[in-house]
């Protein structure tokens, strides 16, 4: 990852946005996107799910953010990339995901092969 900032959650009182409501969410060096959220949802373990889409771009660009008893969760996705928000006891990063063309070179195995032989005394 070489694309990152450090995020702050605030767990003792997080917001819990409602369907229609306008959240903002910081990228990395300091650009700011809108997105509106669309669909909630309170699982039966007290997790919080939202998703929406990026504001100005129909339904191109997902945001999904899951807020668990200590902890955050989301994907953003924008035309720039998308992103991944982790945060543990409110602390966390905020990161630029690798593209598939950054993680693989054409032609070359995606996988790694292990080897059948061991060799046991």
């Amino acid at each position: 990852v070489a694309v990152y900032d450090p995020v702050s959650v605030d767990m003792d009182s997080p917001a819990y946005p409602s369907p229609g409501e306008q959240v903002s969410l910081q990228l990395p060096g300091g650009e700011t996107v809108n997105a509106t959220v669309k669909s909630s949802n309170e699982n039966p373990n007290g997790d919080y799910s939202w998703r929406g889409h990026l504001d100005g771009y129909g339904t191109d660009y997902p945001v999904v953010m899951t807020y668990g008893g200590s902890s955050v969760f989301a994907t953003v996705t924008t035309p720039k990339g998308s992103y991944t928000v982790e945060s543990i006891n409110g602390s966390g990063w905020v990161y630029k995901n690798h593209s598939e063309f950054e993680l693989s070179d054409p032609g070359k195995n995606d996988y790694l092969e292990i080897p059948h032989t061991h060799d046991h005394e």
